[in-house]
């Protein structure tokens, strides 16, 4: 009797069978990717004030101007950005 391993299952996979296969791989990497980059270039708007803020006492009204904007734009009900 012999045990047939995962890889001799491969080997002997129809074609069709192998496509869906090799397809469900590519999914599965794709959905790991987005996910891990998502969180990386989430930035809070804490973040953002931060660094609105250190960029408007050091004198770069320009960059602090456009965070400040940013936060506008993702909350344009806060009052203490607006003022």
């Amino acid at each position: 009797m012999k045990i047939k391993t995962k890889a001799y299952h491969l080997m002997f996979l129809q074609n069709s069978d192998f496509e869906y296969f090799v397809l469900l791989c590519k999914i599965m990497i794709f959905a790991f990717f987005v996910i891990i980059t998502s969180d990386l270039s989430a930035q809070t708007n804490e973040e953002y004030k931060k660094t609105a803020d250190e960029a408007y006492q050091n004198g770069d009204y320009y960059t602090a101007g456009v965070f400040y904007k940013m936060l506008l734009d993702k909350d344009s009900n806060n009052l203490e950005i607006a003022r």
